[in-house]
């Protein structure tokens, strides 16, 4: 009978250890499974929520960021406006930025609906000194309009390229790029 008691848990322990054995081969492979497509997952998300962004010295800006945050790493502006607005009496601000004292772009403040706060509320790009972040620039002619944006929708003399609720705006003259603009849509 002890014979017997032993045989039987010696198959106990091998059919145990081939139960472990497998299931850490199948965690292992689906782990590995399972944390690849957590990472594709993660690149897809980071995709579908990528904002227009405008770079500057190495510093990206987006749509709706604390104006006073931007202003900090953009130093001092070359200029700025007032923008009146019938929005509570609010008078709004555009300050433009640029090497030495050249206009490049405008960054317009306005105040946020819901927090009260200053945001950036578009980017104006004035010359060819700046750029998109694909590569468009003031100058630039149709033709490179649609091959860097091939889903921009042409209209009287502008390209509208949208992506949820921004809008990156392209106003054409003379079949070149006057300047481009980013801004929200709602």
């Amino acid at each position: 009978m002890m014979k017997k008691g032993k045989k039987m848990l010696a198959a106990a322990g091998v059919l145990f250890m081939s139960f472990l054995f497998g299931m850490t081969a199948w965690a292992s492979v689906g782990g590995t499974s399972a944390a690849a497509t957590a990472e594709t997952q993660a690149k897809e998300a980071q995709v579908k929520t990528k904002k227009f962004g405008f770079t500057y010295k190495e510093v990206r800006y987006e749509l709706g960021t604390d104006a006073k945050e931007a202003m900090k790493t953009l130093g001092d502006s070359n200029g700025s406006r007032e923008v009146n607005t019938c929005a509570n009496g609010y008078i709004n601000r555009a300050y433009t930025y640029g090497e030495k004292d050249s206009k490049d772009f405008e960054v317009y403040v306005e105040q946020d609906r819901n927090t009260g706060k200053d945001i950036v509320a578009s980017i104006t790009l004035m010359t060819a000194n700046v750029a998109t972040e694909e590569g468009l620039k003031v100058g630039d002619s149709a033709d490179t309009v649609t091959k860097i944006y091939p889903t921009a929708v042409k209209g009287l003399g502008t390209y509208k390229v949208t992506e949820d609720k921004e809008l990156l705006y392209i106003k054409m003259t003379g079949g070149k790029v006057a300047y481009i603009s980013y801004t929200v849509t709602e």
